[in-house]
């Protein structure tokens, strides 16, 4: 199989080569296309945001502006939440970037904020520091009905590039059969290239780097490319490289954890264990994790003070658990007490 495989891979790269080459002359150029919401950095970012005095909500005002300024590297992508501490309710992960001056801001509905104090958290993906802001909800319990929503700003869309496919000219066999012969030498060496450097397969040695990265994500699931290029030691591309014939091999999983890509030994199918594996990877999302679970009905104030970590991280975290199904609350009075989900019941 590994030589059908090889031959399959030689014989597509002549015949591109071939009936590409009338066209190599004059290629059409195409406008750049749009770009995606911009990824993770592999390594930590280090910076600073700033949020802006937020005026509190009264009556007739659905809409609420937050807005401030970033030192993080210019597309950075910056992820918030919205919490009401009266009702709870707490509002999905939403993203934003500054512009090239760093200035940023976010106009969001506030008809499910009830009367009393919100808090605006923001961090960049990384939630390496979290940054957090009050703001007051004062208004008839009536006027959310009365008003219309807010209609959201339409996403930026792009017009369609025009494509056109170049026509060859009508040349004959013989003018075909000369541009492969031109050719030949660029076939030559990439024949050469693939039978010097291609390898098929992982090698299943257990010194080998394969089996090292393997080993590594089998020990702590749910890691991130980083973690594992700094628990191996390899080179980044080196470790790129071995992941991809890792997962083309169904050795291991990637999975998408909030906008981050994680690694998982191919025999974990239990989709909760996954989550759980991603939030065991990372310090503090295991230290606030295991104080809860090992402190059933805990409050925001007694996990804070277990874990030293700010109240405005651990809120961060707590909603992040919230939505994954990982932690459950219930409301007490005014206290609200955490516990592990009954779903987290693996082994």
């Amino acid at each position: 199989m590994p030589k059908i495989k090889f031959a399959l891979v030689c014989i597509l790269i002549i015949a591109v080569l071939i009936f590409s080459a009338p066209v190599f002359a004059e290629t059409p150029t195409f406008p750049p296309t749009p770009t995606s919401t911009p990824t993770k950095s592999p390594v930590p970012l280090s910076g600073t945001i700033t949020i802006n005095e937020i005026p509190d909500v009264y009556e007739n005002s659905l809409e609420c502006i937050f807005s401030g300024t970033s030192t993080y590297p210019a597309g950075t992508v910056l992820k918030y939440i919205i919490q009401n501490n009266t009702s709870g309710y707490s509002s999905k992960e939403r993203y934003t970037t500054a512009d090239e001056n760093g200035y940023w801001e976010i106009s969001i509905n506030s008809a499910n904020l009830e009367n009393g104090e919100s808090l605006f958290l923001i961090s960049d993906l990384n939630e390496d520091e979290i940054f957090s802001k009050t703001f007051l909800v004062q208004r008839p319990a009536t006027s959310t009905s009365t008003l219309p929503p807010l209609t959201p700003t339409p996403a930026q869309t792009h017009s369609a590039v025009p494509t056109t496919t170049p026509q060859k000219s009508g040349g004959e066999v013989s003018e075909i059969f000369y541009l492969f012969l031109k050719f030949l030498p660029i076939v030559c060496i990439a024949v050469i290239v693939i039978l010097g450097y291609m390898r098929i397969g992982c090698s299943r040695e257990p010194e080998s780097k394969p089996m090292q990265i393997l080993a590594y994500i089998k020990k702590y699931p749910g890691s991130l490319e980083s973690d594992i290029v700094k628990g191996t030691e390899y080179s980044r591309g080196s470790t790129v490289y071995n992941l991809n014939k890792l997962l083309k091999e169904n050795l291991i999983t990637a999975e998408n954890y909030h906008k981050t890509i994680r690694y998982y030994p191919a025999d974990t199918k239990n989709k909760m264990k996954k989550t759980v594996d991603a939030i065991l990877s990372r310090e503090k999302t295991a230290l606030i994790f295991n104080t809860i679970k090992e402190n059933p009905q805990s409050t925001l104030a007694e996990i804070s003070k277990k874990t030293s970590l700010t109240r405005a991280a651990v809120r961060w975290h707590l909603i992040q658990f919230k939505n994954d199904g990982v932690v459950i609350s219930q409301k007490d009075g005014k206290e609200i007490h955490y516990s592990v989900s009954k779903e987290v019941n693996f082994k």
